[in-house]
């Protein structure tokens, strides 16, 4: 979609630029009642049947001020989405049944309003009154521009500390006709339309739209200060009359049939308190020179006057306005008659008043006058757009109701305030030292209670208390001494600022010697829970002595009263033992041929069997008590030895059984019958069995002896050991126990000796992975240069100092940029800063500390550290928007009033074009939520 700009539509856009910057230069006068308004829009219009578009959406916004809390007078700029021609809907069937192509129509708006706030609270209803210039540039057709006039209301509702949200319905006016501004002159021959048969209509739109609306700077939205309250008041006592005489130059646009001439003429109106005020006006033309005869041309209308400040010195306005350019009869240029009355003008300007007393001043002024054929009758060229300028003097008289000059005003608001809060600072200091004194009687009667227990250390500690907070009285007794003889004259003559020392002074003064007190008491607080700390270890390495001594005691036992070789060696002798009965035989035996000598010797084995098995399961008892402390002990190779050994043992146990079966069957009718001829296992065949389960384990327990000699032998070793390292561990903390016991004496003496520590802690180095590679195609620049404002040679230099590894390595410098700009809230300032870019690796990701100093207060600074994204469009190497987040400290204000505070920053800007290897840029700095913000514009250096 085309979108062609005609140069002299574009002199609104200069217009409202220049109030803007009009803003930036008030410095010292601005006051509390003056804030600043951002707020992004839509709105929905519903087209008048007759304009030949289709109903949709305008997106844009508004940028103003705010005079007080009822008055706002704002820029306003509005574009279209995706309309269309649409003539189905057009009162002229001729129109209706036109064959036309549906094409995009752009609608856009370059304007101002006036709003008035009607109420004051969380809904507040208002008004808007507003006029500018619509431009509708269908596709492929020339563009119309047209003068609209806008009328509407709403509720504003408050959503938060600095922002509200806005909806109104609003009334656009203009004239137009969609033969003209929609179709093209082939379209109109292929329908045979002529231009005469469809001029130009009133026609009016109604819109409803819903805004967002950021607070500045100033005073946010729905409070009043002491001082707003005084301005509320002088605007409540009534109105005043100024008079204005004015002479100047008026050079109208060559389009216009008027001649270039020297005016004077006259104003008059009403001021509603000390920012807003309404004039009329006449000016008349003067045929040779400001003392000749008045022309047949006279200008008459009406504007709005809006001052940026208040105050003695130099106070800015802005003028909107309108009115009727009138070629009265007789009127000539270069002697051709002129016949054309009340050709309509919107206008818009600048002043700047140098006030000689309360009722006298002097303004300079420029305004502009924009001219159509008409604003609201029939016209033939509505898109014919005319800019004249005037520039003149005036010379005002304010006739008032006798109320008092905003001056005294303010200076009696600030006596009050100042009185107000030095009252309100004496009286915490004598709260403080009320709380001193309480603390002083608690502890007389804690020391008194310490004394009856003669308990000597606390008496100590709680005098030591006592004796400081009394300084910390006599501090503040002297603080009020100083106040009281600085401010004497103040007092006597009940005059705010003849104060030598303020409020804030004072109560600089009383928190530094509460921040002492403060500071004694953690630091008498901190010994005491450190001398506690001391104690408590000196009771822990007492309690560990303790410990050492008995487990040293009871190894010393284990070593004098015990033998565990000895102890496995009779529990092995009495198994041993336990298979061999008195007479008992062992290898192959020779129990005679006589029958009943076989049985005898087969139940002498039989009891040797069951001797031996309950030997077994006796052993295996203390195993598993023996195997239960291993596994306690997590001593796994004693573990493995103790299990071994236990399973050899019921092999054992198995065997012996099944012998005992395997016999007792064989021999069962021998038992019953007593006949031994029926013995079928026979003596010596069943001791053969139960004499190599004896030898079997005996070799096994052989075994077991030597492994459980070896594990004895290290076991000794390790206690050694231990009973070396518990003596050293002992020495150890004795020595520790000394050393606290010494520092427990000096802190009693009142040395108070604290050792600070300090650890180091070795973490692990992240490696730096290879940079890639960034290569160029022929002609075309690669990601990284795009983005570099410095050279190669300067961006491959690495300093002696570089960080090797770690976030600051991967930082590359990319140049630096100097700014300018002008903050809002707080107080209004010219800021002038630097900014460093640190660029991290090759992503758009950018570390940007900055600083500035500002102009227009006493005191103002800032440093930032910021982090932005740069986002990469397609296909546009001269613009890229930007936004980040940061951190910093800022001072804006006096240093009387101000201190220096936290900043959470919020940016979004866009780099601009370049110029001789660098590049501007313009961004808005939000610092705390709108708070303060700063609009500034910058050049990034190419070094």
């Amino acid at each position: 979609m085309k979108m062609k700009l005609h140069k002299k539509g574009t002199r609104l856009i200069g217009l409202c630029l220049m109030m803007a910057l009009a803003s930036a230069q008030v410095t010292q006068a601005q006051v509390k009642g003056i804030s600043y308004t951002l707020a992004p829009s839509g709105e929905y219009v519903f087209w008048n049947k007759n304009t030949g578009i289709s109903d949709g959406f305008l997106v844009g916004g508004q940028l103003g001020f705010g005079f007080g809390e009822f008055v706002e007078l704002r820029a306003t700029y509005l574009q279209s989405l995706n309309l269309t021609r649409n003539f189905s809907s057009l009162s002229t069937p001729a129109l209706q049944n036109a064959l036309l192509d549906t094409i995009n129509v752009g609608v856009q708006r370059w304007g101002g309003d006036f709003k008035i706030n009607l109420a004051r609270g969380g809904v507040v209803p208002y008004l808007t009154l507003g006029t500018g210039v619509q431009t509708l540039s269908p596709d492929d057709l020339t563009a119309f521009k047209n003068i609209y006039v806008s009328a509407g209301g709403g509720l504003q509702f408050s959503a938060g500390d600095r922002y509200t949200f806005g909806v109104q319905a609003v009334n656009t006016s203009f004239n137009d006709s969609p033969v003209r501004s929609l179709t093209s002159a082939a379209e109109r021959t292929a329908n045979e339309l002529a231009l005469a048969d469809y001029p130009n209509e009133l026609l009016r739109n109604w819109s409803v739209r819903a805004s967002l609306i950021f607070y500045l700077g100033g005073r946010k939205p729905g409070d009043l200060s002491e001082l707003d309250k005084d301005y509320l008041a002088n605007f409540s006592r009534g109105i005043s009359l100024p008079i204005e005489v004015t002479a100047g130059q008026l050079n109208f646009d060559k389009s216009l049939p008027f001649a270039n001439t020297k005016f004077i003429g006259v104003s008059s109106g009403f001021n509603f308190g000390p920012y807003v005020g309404i004039r009329g006006f006449y000016w008349r033309g003067m045929e040779d020179g400001y003392f000749s005869t008045a022309d047949r041309l006279a200008l008459y209308g009406g504007e709005g006057k809006f001052k940026l400040s208040n105050g003695q010195g130099l106070t800015p306005n802005i003028t909107v306005g309108g009115g009727v350019i009138d070629a009265l009869e007789g009127y000539e240029v270069n002697g051709i008659s002129v016949e054309m009355d009340n050709k309509p003008f919107v206008s818009g300007g600048l002043g700047l008043d140098f006030p000689f007393s309360r009722s006298l001043k002097l303004t300079a002024y420029a305004k502009a006058l924009l001219t159509s054929n008409d604003l609201l009758e029939n016209t033939v060229d509505p898109d014919e757009l005319s800019t004249s300028w005037a520039y003149g003097l005036s010379l005002g008289l304010l006739l008032g109701n006798g109320r008092d000059p905003v001056k005294k005003i303010e200076e009696a608001s600030y006596d009050a305030v100042v009185m107000k809060n030095m009252k309100a600072e004496i009286e915490r200091s004598e709260d403080l030292k009320k709380s001193y004194e309480e603390k002083i009687d608690d502890l007389n009667d804690d020391i008194r209670d310490a004394r009856a227990d003669d308990d000597r250390t606390r008496v100590n500690e709680l005098t030591e208390e006592r004796n400081e907070l009394r300084k910390r009285i006599a501090e503040i007794e002297d603080i009020q001494r100083q106040e009281k003889d600085a401010n004497k004259e103040a007092y006597d003559k009940k005059d705010g600022q003849l104060m030598k020392m303020n409020p804030t002074e004072f109560r600089n003064k009383l928190d530094e010697a509460e921040k002492q007190a403060e500071r004694e008491f953690e630091r008498n607080q901190s010994q005491r829970r450190y001398m506690e700390e001391l104690q408590e270890r000196l009771r822990s390495i007492e309690d560990k002595l303790d410990q050492i001594e008995k487990n040293n005691e009871e190894i010393r036992q284990d070593f004098n009263n015990s033998n565990r070789n000895d102890q496995r060696n009779s529990s092995y002798d009495s198994m041993r033992n336990s298979g061999r009965m008195s007479g008992g035989r062992q290898g192959s035996a020779n129990y005679g041929d006589l029958p009943q000598d076989q049985l005898d010797a087969m139940r002498t084995e039989r009891r040797r069997a069951v001797e031996m098995q309950a030997a077994y399961e006796k052993r295996i008892s203390k195993l598993s008590a023996e195997l239960d402390s291993a596994k306690a002990q997590k001593n796994e190779t004693l573990e493995k030895e103790l299990t071994d050994e236990k399973q050899a043992l019921e092999d054992g146990i198995e065997k012996i059984k099944a012998a005992e079966q395997a016999e007792e069957e064989a021999n069962r009718s021998a038992y019953r019958d007593g006949d031994p001829a029926a013995m079928k296992l026979m003596t010596d065949e069943y001791k053969k069995r139960i004499d190599e389960i004896e030898r079997t384990n005996q070799r096994y327990q052989q075994r077991m002896e030597r492994s459980m000699n070896q594990l004895e032998r290290r076991y000794e070793r390790q206690q050694n050991q231990r009973l070396g390292a518990r003596n050293d561990n002992r020495q150890e903390l004795e020595a520790e126990l000394q050393a606290l016991r010494n520092e427990l004496e000096e802190l009693r003496q009142g040395q108070n000796r604290q050792d600070g520590v300090v650890r180091i802690v070795d973490e692990p180095v992240e490696t730096l992975p290879e940079e890639m590679e960034v290569e160029q195609a022929a002609g075309v620049s690669s990601l990284a240069t795009s983005r570099n404002f410095i050279t190669p040679e300067q961006q491959a230099f690495v300093g002696p100092h570089a960080a090797k590894d770690g976030f600051f390595s991967r930082l590359h410098y990319n140049g630096m940029s100097a700014l300018g700009g002008v903050n809002f809230g707080g107080a209004t300032t010219l800021n002038i800063g630097f900014r460093s870019h640190y660029r991290y690796r090759e992503t758009n990701f950018y570390l940007m500390p900055e600083t500035f100093l500002g102009f227009g207060t006493s005191s103002t600074f800032g440093l930032f550290v910021n982090g932005i994204y740069d986002f990469k469009l397609k296909n546009e190497t001269d613009f890229s928007p930007y936004a980040g987040v940061g951190l910093g400290l800022m001072k804006i204000g006096s240093n009387e009033f101000n201190n220096t505070q936290g900043v959470f920053n919020i940016i979004v800007g866009a780099n601009l074009f370049q110029v001789a290897g660098g590049r501007f840029y313009v961004d808005l700095s939000a610092r705390n939520l709108f708070r303060n913000s700063q609009i500034s514009a910058g050049y990034r250096l190419p070094f």
